[in-house]
Protein backbone atom coordinates (compact mmCIF):
# COMPACT_ATOMS: atom_id res chain seq x y z
CA UNK A 1 0.00 0.00 0.00
CA UNK A 2 2.84 2.39 0.87
CA UNK A 3 4.61 1.73 -2.45
CA UNK A 4 1.41 2.23 -4.45
CA UNK A 5 0.58 5.37 -2.50
CA UNK A 6 4.04 6.81 -3.15
CA UNK A 7 3.79 6.02 -6.87
CA UNK A 8 0.42 7.76 -7.01
CA UNK A 9 1.73 10.79 -5.13
CA UNK A 10 4.83 11.04 -7.33
CA UNK A 11 2.95 10.55 -10.62
CA UNK A 12 2.76 14.26 -11.56
CA UNK A 13 6.53 14.50 -11.15
CA UNK A 14 7.83 11.03 -12.01
CA UNK A 15 5.63 8.60 -13.93
CA UNK A 16 6.52 4.95 -13.19
CA UNK A 17 7.56 3.10 -16.35
CA UNK A 18 5.71 -0.13 -15.61
CA UNK A 19 4.23 -1.76 -18.67
CA UNK A 20 0.95 -3.67 -18.61
CA UNK A 21 2.86 -6.92 -19.06
CA UNK A 22 5.16 -6.29 -16.09
CA UNK A 23 2.23 -5.27 -13.88
CA UNK A 24 0.35 -8.45 -14.78
CA UNK A 25 3.43 -10.62 -14.20
CA UNK A 26 3.89 -9.27 -10.68
CA UNK A 27 0.13 -9.62 -10.09
CA UNK A 28 0.32 -13.33 -10.95
CA UNK A 29 3.31 -13.87 -8.63
CA UNK A 30 1.59 -12.08 -5.75
CA UNK A 31 -1.50 -14.25 -6.12
CA UNK A 32 0.53 -17.44 -6.25
CA UNK A 33 1.92 -16.59 -2.81
CA UNK A 34 -1.56 -17.00 -1.31
CA UNK A 35 -3.24 -19.47 -3.64
CA UNK A 36 -1.98 -22.63 -1.93
CA UNK A 37 -2.70 -21.38 1.58
CA UNK A 38 -6.02 -22.30 3.23
CA UNK A 39 -8.41 -19.39 3.88
CA UNK A 40 -7.40 -17.74 7.16
CA UNK A 41 -9.32 -14.45 7.29
CA UNK A 42 -12.74 -15.61 6.10
CA UNK A 43 -14.66 -18.86 5.81
CA UNK A 44 -17.13 -17.70 3.15
CA UNK A 45 -15.59 -20.02 0.57
CA UNK A 46 -17.01 -23.04 2.40
CA UNK A 47 -20.49 -21.67 1.83
CA UNK A 48 -19.58 -21.34 -1.86
CA UNK A 49 -18.48 -24.98 -1.96
CA UNK A 50 -21.63 -26.07 -0.14
CA UNK A 51 -23.87 -24.25 -2.61
CA UNK A 52 -21.93 -25.69 -5.55
CA UNK A 53 -22.31 -29.18 -4.11
CA UNK A 54 -26.07 -28.68 -3.82
CA UNK A 55 -26.27 -27.59 -7.45
CA UNK A 56 -24.22 -30.57 -8.63
CA UNK A 57 -26.46 -32.90 -6.64
CA UNK A 58 -29.47 -31.56 -8.54
CA UNK A 59 -30.75 -29.61 -5.53
CA UNK A 60 -31.75 -25.98 -5.43
CA UNK A 61 -29.19 -24.23 -3.14
CA UNK A 62 -32.00 -21.93 -1.92
CA UNK A 63 -34.20 -24.84 -0.81
CA UNK A 64 -32.65 -25.65 2.57
CA UNK A 65 -30.24 -24.16 5.05
CA UNK A 66 -27.10 -26.30 5.50
CA UNK A 67 -28.08 -27.20 9.08
CA UNK A 68 -31.44 -28.53 7.85
CA UNK A 69 -29.94 -30.95 5.36
CA UNK A 70 -29.33 -34.55 6.37
CA UNK A 71 -26.46 -36.14 4.47
CA UNK A 72 -24.56 -39.39 4.66
CA UNK A 73 -21.70 -38.13 2.52
CA UNK A 74 -18.69 -37.80 4.82
CA UNK A 75 -17.05 -35.12 2.67
CA UNK A 76 -20.22 -33.06 2.59
CA UNK A 77 -20.76 -33.64 6.30
CA UNK A 78 -17.29 -32.22 7.02
CA UNK A 79 -18.05 -29.23 4.80
CA UNK A 80 -21.33 -28.71 6.63
CA UNK A 81 -19.37 -28.08 9.84
CA UNK A 82 -17.31 -25.34 8.17
CA UNK A 83 -20.16 -23.29 6.71
CA UNK A 84 -20.79 -20.03 8.57
CA UNK A 85 -24.35 -19.32 9.73
CA UNK A 86 -25.55 -22.79 8.70
CA UNK A 87 -29.02 -21.97 10.00
CA UNK A 88 -29.54 -19.53 7.10
CA UNK A 89 -30.28 -20.28 3.46
CA UNK A 90 -27.62 -18.94 1.09
CA UNK A 91 -27.73 -15.21 0.39
CA UNK A 92 -25.69 -15.35 -2.83
CA UNK A 93 -27.60 -14.43 -6.04
CA UNK A 94 -28.10 -16.75 -9.05
CA UNK A 95 -25.08 -15.63 -11.11
CA UNK A 96 -22.87 -16.34 -8.10
CA UNK A 97 -24.39 -19.83 -7.92
CA UNK A 98 -23.48 -20.43 -11.57
CA UNK A 99 -19.91 -19.29 -10.90
CA UNK A 100 -19.69 -21.53 -7.83
CA UNK A 101 -20.79 -24.53 -9.88
CA UNK A 102 -18.32 -23.78 -12.70
CA UNK A 103 -15.46 -23.21 -10.24
CA UNK A 104 -16.20 -26.56 -8.62
CA UNK A 105 -15.38 -28.25 -11.93
CA UNK A 106 -11.74 -27.31 -11.40
CA UNK A 107 -9.57 -30.13 -9.99
CA UNK A 108 -7.70 -30.00 -6.67
CA UNK A 109 -10.72 -29.18 -4.50
CA UNK A 110 -10.43 -25.96 -2.51
CA UNK A 111 -7.24 -24.84 -4.27
CA UNK A 112 -8.74 -25.44 -7.69
CA UNK A 113 -11.84 -23.50 -6.68
CA UNK A 114 -9.68 -20.56 -5.59
CA UNK A 115 -7.63 -20.84 -8.80
CA UNK A 116 -10.78 -20.41 -10.88
CA UNK A 117 -11.64 -17.22 -8.98
CA UNK A 118 -8.06 -15.94 -9.34
CA UNK A 119 -8.21 -16.45 -13.10
CA UNK A 120 -11.41 -14.40 -13.21
CA UNK A 121 -9.65 -11.71 -11.19
CA UNK A 122 -6.71 -11.64 -13.61
CA UNK A 123 -9.20 -11.29 -16.46
CA UNK A 124 -10.57 -8.25 -14.61
CA UNK A 125 -7.03 -6.83 -14.67
CA UNK A 126 -6.91 -7.27 -18.46
CA UNK A 127 -10.23 -5.48 -18.89
CA UNK A 128 -9.02 -2.68 -16.58
CA UNK A 129 -5.93 -2.30 -18.80
CA UNK A 130 -8.20 -1.81 -21.82
CA UNK A 131 -10.18 0.87 -20.00
CA UNK A 132 -6.95 2.66 -19.06
CA UNK A 133 -5.97 2.78 -22.73
CA UNK A 134 -9.40 4.13 -23.64
CA UNK A 135 -8.98 6.91 -21.07
CA UNK A 136 -5.44 7.69 -22.14
CA UNK A 137 -4.06 6.90 -18.68
CA UNK A 138 -0.58 5.40 -18.13
CA UNK A 139 -0.44 1.58 -17.90
CA UNK A 140 1.31 1.59 -14.50
CA UNK A 141 -1.99 2.60 -12.88
CA UNK A 142 -3.22 -0.95 -13.37
CA UNK A 143 -0.98 -1.81 -10.39
CA UNK A 144 -3.31 0.18 -8.12
CA UNK A 145 -5.68 -2.77 -8.38
CA UNK A 146 -3.55 -5.65 -9.65
CA UNK A 147 -1.01 -5.27 -6.81
CA UNK A 148 -3.44 -4.03 -4.18
CA UNK A 149 -3.29 -6.21 -1.03
CA UNK A 150 -7.09 -6.24 -0.97
CA UNK A 151 -7.35 -7.95 -4.36
CA UNK A 152 -4.49 -10.32 -3.64
CA UNK A 153 -5.54 -11.42 -0.16
CA UNK A 154 -9.32 -11.40 -0.50
CA UNK A 155 -9.41 -13.32 -3.78
CA UNK A 156 -6.25 -15.45 -3.89
CA UNK A 157 -6.16 -15.89 -0.12
CA UNK A 158 -9.80 -16.06 0.96
CA UNK A 159 -11.40 -16.88 -2.39
CA UNK A 160 -14.14 -14.25 -2.34
CA UNK A 161 -16.65 -14.11 -5.18
CA UNK A 162 -16.46 -10.30 -5.39
CA UNK A 163 -13.61 -10.52 -7.91
CA UNK A 164 -15.98 -12.18 -10.40
CA UNK A 165 -18.48 -9.37 -9.84
CA UNK A 166 -15.73 -6.83 -10.51
CA UNK A 167 -14.84 -8.58 -13.78
CA UNK A 168 -18.43 -8.51 -15.02
CA UNK A 169 -18.85 -4.85 -14.05
CA UNK A 170 -15.65 -3.81 -15.85
CA UNK A 171 -16.71 -5.88 -18.86
CA UNK A 172 -19.92 -3.89 -18.96
CA UNK A 173 -18.00 -0.61 -19.03
CA UNK A 174 -15.53 -2.00 -21.57
CA UNK A 175 -18.28 -3.13 -23.94
CA UNK A 176 -19.46 0.47 -24.17
CA UNK A 177 -16.03 1.80 -25.15
CA UNK A 178 -15.76 2.76 -28.79
CA UNK A 179 -18.33 3.45 -31.51
CA UNK A 180 -21.97 3.09 -30.55
CA UNK A 181 -23.69 -0.11 -31.70
CA UNK A 182 -26.70 -2.17 -30.68
CA UNK A 183 -24.46 -5.21 -30.11
CA UNK A 184 -22.19 -3.42 -27.66
CA UNK A 185 -25.22 -2.16 -25.75
CA UNK A 186 -26.60 -5.68 -25.48
CA UNK A 187 -23.25 -7.13 -24.35
CA UNK A 188 -22.91 -4.41 -21.73
CA UNK A 189 -26.44 -4.99 -20.43
CA UNK A 190 -25.90 -8.73 -20.20
CA UNK A 191 -22.60 -8.35 -18.34
CA UNK A 192 -24.12 -5.78 -15.99
CA UNK A 193 -27.08 -8.00 -15.12
CA UNK A 194 -24.69 -10.87 -14.39
CA UNK A 195 -22.60 -8.54 -12.21
CA UNK A 196 -25.63 -7.46 -10.18
CA UNK A 197 -26.71 -11.09 -9.77
CA UNK A 198 -23.24 -11.97 -8.50
CA UNK A 199 -23.28 -9.25 -5.84
CA UNK A 200 -26.11 -6.72 -5.69
CA UNK A 201 -23.84 -3.71 -5.08
CA UNK A 202 -23.27 -2.73 -8.77
CA UNK A 203 -26.99 -2.02 -9.17
CA UNK A 204 -26.29 1.50 -7.89
CA UNK A 205 -24.08 2.13 -10.94
CA UNK A 206 -26.73 1.46 -13.59
CA UNK A 207 -27.24 5.16 -14.49
CA UNK A 208 -23.53 5.64 -15.07
CA UNK A 209 -23.37 2.77 -17.55
CA UNK A 210 -26.35 4.22 -19.40
CA UNK A 211 -24.48 7.53 -19.42
CA UNK A 212 -21.53 5.91 -21.20
CA UNK A 213 -23.74 3.97 -23.58
CA UNK A 214 -25.71 6.94 -24.84
CA UNK A 215 -29.33 7.04 -25.96
CA UNK A 216 -28.90 4.66 -28.87
CA UNK A 217 -27.79 1.80 -26.63
CA UNK A 218 -30.32 2.25 -23.82
CA UNK A 219 -32.91 -0.14 -25.30
CA UNK A 220 -30.50 -3.01 -26.12
CA UNK A 221 -28.77 -2.53 -22.76
CA UNK A 222 -32.00 -2.80 -20.78
CA UNK A 223 -33.46 -5.58 -22.96
CA UNK A 224 -30.37 -7.78 -22.79
CA UNK A 225 -30.00 -7.08 -19.09
CA UNK A 226 -33.59 -8.11 -18.40
CA UNK A 227 -33.33 -11.29 -20.49
CA UNK A 228 -30.07 -12.26 -18.77
CA UNK A 229 -31.58 -11.67 -15.35
CA UNK A 230 -34.62 -13.82 -16.21
CA UNK A 231 -32.41 -16.61 -17.58
CA UNK A 232 -30.37 -16.65 -14.37
CA UNK A 233 -33.27 -16.38 -11.92
CA UNK A 234 -35.85 -18.78 -13.41
CA UNK A 235 -33.88 -22.03 -12.77
CA UNK A 236 -33.84 -21.23 -9.04
CA UNK A 237 -37.56 -20.52 -8.69
CA UNK A 238 -39.54 -20.72 -6.48
CA UNK A 239 -37.08 -21.45 -3.64
CA UNK A 240 -35.05 -18.33 -4.37
CA UNK A 241 -37.50 -16.46 -2.11
CA UNK A 242 -35.74 -18.11 0.84
CA UNK A 243 -32.56 -16.32 -0.19
CA UNK A 244 -34.47 -13.05 -0.14
CA UNK A 245 -35.42 -13.86 3.45
CA UNK A 246 -31.74 -14.20 4.34
CA UNK A 247 -31.05 -10.90 2.57
CA UNK A 248 -33.74 -9.27 4.71
CA UNK A 249 -32.14 -10.69 7.86
CA UNK A 250 -28.78 -9.34 6.74
CA UNK A 251 -30.01 -5.82 6.05
CA UNK A 252 -31.95 -5.63 9.32
CA UNK A 253 -29.55 -7.20 11.81
CA UNK A 254 -25.99 -7.47 10.46
CA UNK A 255 -23.41 -4.92 11.55
CA UNK A 256 -19.64 -4.65 11.61
CA UNK A 257 -17.06 -1.85 11.54
CA UNK A 258 -19.51 0.80 10.36
CA UNK A 259 -18.46 4.03 12.08
CA UNK A 260 -21.42 6.06 10.81
CA UNK A 261 -23.87 3.38 11.90
CA UNK A 262 -22.40 2.95 15.37
CA UNK A 263 -22.31 6.72 15.87
CA UNK A 264 -25.92 7.21 14.80
CA UNK A 265 -27.11 4.29 16.89
CA UNK A 266 -25.51 5.77 19.98
CA UNK A 267 -27.01 9.20 19.24
CA UNK A 268 -30.52 7.94 18.47
CA UNK A 269 -30.62 4.89 20.71
CA UNK A 270 -32.09 2.85 17.84
CA UNK A 271 -30.32 0.61 15.37
CA UNK A 272 -33.38 0.53 13.11
CA UNK A 273 -33.56 4.33 12.96
CA UNK A 274 -29.82 4.53 12.29
CA UNK A 275 -30.20 2.14 9.34
CA UNK A 276 -33.05 4.20 7.90
CA UNK A 277 -31.13 7.45 8.25
CA UNK A 278 -28.07 5.95 6.57
CA UNK A 279 -30.23 4.50 3.80
CA UNK A 280 -31.84 7.88 3.23
CA UNK A 281 -28.44 9.56 3.26
CA UNK A 282 -27.16 7.14 0.64
CA UNK A 283 -30.18 7.84 -1.60
CA UNK A 284 -29.52 11.59 -1.32
CA UNK A 285 -25.82 11.16 -2.18
CA UNK A 286 -26.63 8.78 -5.03
CA UNK A 287 -29.10 11.29 -6.48
CA UNK A 288 -26.62 14.16 -6.18
CA UNK A 289 -23.79 12.18 -7.79
CA UNK A 290 -26.03 10.98 -10.60
CA UNK A 291 -27.27 14.49 -11.42
CA UNK A 292 -23.72 15.82 -11.30
CA UNK A 293 -22.53 13.08 -13.67
CA UNK A 294 -25.32 13.83 -16.12
CA UNK A 295 -24.47 17.54 -16.12
CA UNK A 296 -20.71 17.09 -16.33
CA UNK A 297 -19.22 18.02 -19.66
CA UNK A 298 -17.43 15.04 -21.17
CA UNK A 299 -13.79 15.25 -22.14
CA UNK A 300 -13.40 13.16 -25.26
CA UNK A 301 -10.60 10.58 -25.11
CA UNK A 302 -11.57 8.66 -28.21
CA UNK A 303 -14.58 7.57 -30.26
CA UNK A 304 -17.54 7.18 -27.92
CA UNK A 305 -15.45 7.46 -24.75
CA UNK A 306 -16.30 11.02 -23.75
CA UNK A 307 -18.56 10.00 -20.86
CA UNK A 308 -16.43 7.10 -19.60
CA UNK A 309 -14.34 9.23 -17.25
CA UNK A 310 -17.43 10.92 -15.82
CA UNK A 311 -19.12 7.56 -15.24
CA UNK A 312 -16.09 6.05 -13.50
CA UNK A 313 -15.69 9.10 -11.27
CA UNK A 314 -19.35 8.88 -10.29
CA UNK A 315 -18.98 5.13 -9.60
CA UNK A 316 -15.96 5.87 -7.40
CA UNK A 317 -17.92 8.40 -5.31
CA UNK A 318 -20.84 6.01 -4.92
CA UNK A 319 -18.50 3.19 -3.87
CA UNK A 320 -17.04 5.37 -1.09
CA UNK A 321 -20.50 6.48 0.06
CA UNK A 322 -21.79 2.92 0.12
CA UNK A 323 -18.88 1.65 2.21
CA UNK A 324 -18.91 4.52 4.71
CA UNK A 325 -22.69 4.42 5.20
CA UNK A 326 -23.03 0.64 5.35
CA UNK A 327 -23.73 -0.82 8.82
CA UNK A 328 -21.61 -3.80 7.78
CA UNK A 329 -18.17 -3.18 6.33
CA UNK A 330 -16.04 -6.25 5.76
CA UNK A 331 -12.74 -5.79 3.97
CA UNK A 332 -13.74 -7.60 0.79
CA UNK A 333 -16.68 -5.23 0.30
CA UNK A 334 -14.09 -2.64 -0.79
CA UNK A 335 -12.94 -4.70 -3.78
CA UNK A 336 -15.22 -2.71 -6.09
CA UNK A 337 -13.64 0.49 -4.81
CA UNK A 338 -10.14 -0.94 -5.31
CA UNK A 339 -11.04 -1.86 -8.90
CA UNK A 340 -11.88 1.79 -9.61
CA UNK A 341 -8.60 3.16 -8.22
CA UNK A 342 -6.67 2.85 -11.52
CA UNK A 343 -9.13 5.28 -13.08
CA UNK A 344 -9.99 7.59 -10.18
CA UNK A 345 -7.51 7.38 -7.32
CA UNK A 346 -8.44 9.97 -4.72
CA UNK A 347 -6.82 10.07 -1.26
CA UNK A 348 -10.01 9.15 0.63
CA UNK A 349 -10.77 6.14 -1.55
CA UNK A 350 -7.17 4.94 -1.51
CA UNK A 351 -6.98 5.18 2.29
CA UNK A 352 -10.37 3.47 2.73
CA UNK A 353 -9.25 0.55 0.57
CA UNK A 354 -6.46 0.00 3.11
CA UNK A 355 -8.11 0.94 6.40
CA UNK A 356 -10.74 -1.79 5.95
CA UNK A 357 -8.06 -4.26 6.97
CA UNK A 358 -8.36 -2.98 10.55
CA UNK A 359 -11.58 -4.97 10.69
CA UNK A 360 -9.50 -8.12 10.97
CA UNK A 361 -8.22 -7.10 14.40
CA UNK A 362 -11.27 -8.88 15.77
CA UNK A 363 -9.93 -12.25 14.63
CA UNK A 364 -7.12 -13.03 17.14
CA UNK A 365 -9.53 -13.03 20.08
CA UNK A 366 -12.10 -14.95 18.07
CA UNK A 367 -9.52 -17.62 17.20
CA UNK A 368 -8.38 -17.90 20.81
CA UNK A 369 -11.72 -17.82 22.66
CA UNK A 370 -14.44 -18.21 20.03
CA UNK A 371 -15.90 -14.83 21.03
CA UNK A 372 -16.65 -12.32 18.27
CA UNK A 373 -16.35 -9.00 20.08
CA UNK A 374 -16.30 -5.77 18.11
CA UNK A 375 -15.27 -2.59 19.87
CA UNK A 376 -15.64 1.04 18.85
CA UNK A 377 -11.90 1.16 18.22
CA UNK A 378 -12.31 -1.06 15.15
CA UNK A 379 -14.84 1.18 13.42
CA UNK A 380 -12.80 4.24 14.41
CA UNK A 381 -9.63 2.71 12.92
CA UNK A 382 -11.50 2.00 9.68
CA UNK A 383 -13.37 5.30 9.32
CA UNK A 384 -11.26 8.07 10.87
CA UNK A 385 -8.24 7.74 8.52
CA UNK A 386 -10.61 8.23 5.59
CA UNK A 387 -11.97 11.47 7.09
CA UNK A 388 -8.43 12.70 7.78
CA UNK A 389 -7.32 11.90 4.22
CA UNK A 390 -10.32 13.74 2.80
CA UNK A 391 -9.77 16.82 4.96
CA UNK A 392 -6.03 16.98 4.28
CA UNK A 393 -6.59 16.63 0.53
CA UNK A 394 -9.25 19.36 0.62
CA UNK A 395 -6.95 21.68 2.58
CA UNK A 396 -4.09 21.11 0.14
CA UNK A 397 -6.35 21.84 -2.83
CA UNK A 398 -7.52 25.04 -1.19
CA UNK A 399 -3.92 26.09 -0.44
CA UNK A 400 -2.80 25.30 -3.99
CA UNK A 401 -5.61 27.37 -5.49
CA UNK A 402 -4.65 30.34 -3.36
CA UNK A 403 -1.01 30.01 -4.38
CA UNK A 404 -1.74 30.05 -8.10
CA UNK A 405 -4.49 32.68 -7.98
CA UNK A 406 -3.33 35.71 -10.03
CA UNK A 407 -2.85 38.96 -8.16
CA UNK A 408 -5.39 41.65 -8.94
CA UNK A 409 -4.63 45.37 -8.43
CA UNK A 410 -6.87 47.14 -5.98
CA UNK A 411 -9.56 49.39 -7.40
CA UNK A 412 -8.28 52.87 -8.16
CA UNK A 413 -4.66 51.96 -7.54
CA UNK A 414 -3.69 50.61 -10.93
CA UNK A 415 -0.41 52.01 -12.17
CA UNK A 416 -0.74 54.16 -15.21
CA UNK A 417 1.85 53.57 -17.84
CA UNK A 418 3.68 56.79 -18.68
CA UNK A 419 3.76 57.48 -22.43
CA UNK A 420 7.12 57.27 -24.10
CA UNK A 421 8.71 60.54 -24.96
Amino acid sequence: MAALGFALWAEPRITPRWSTRSVLLVAVLLRLCFLLRPPELSDDIYRYLWDAGSTFAGKNPYALAPSAEVTGDLERLALQQQVNHPELVTIYPPAAQVIFALARLAPAGLTGFKLALVLLDLCACLVAARLLRALGLPPWRLALYAWHPLAVIEIAGSGHIDGAGVLLLLLSFSALVGPSSLRSGALAGSAFAASVLTKLVPLAWAPFLLLVGGRRRVVPFLTAGLLTAVALIVPFLPEIRHGLGTLSTYTQTWEFAGLAFRTLRQLTGSGELARRLLGGGFVVIWTWVTIRALRERPVSTGPGNGQLGSALRASYRIAIAFLLLSPTLHAWYALYLAALLPFVAGPAGFVLSGSVFFGYTVLPRFAATGEWIETDSISIAVGVPVAVAFLVAAALRCFTRRQIRPLRPRSGSALRQRPDR
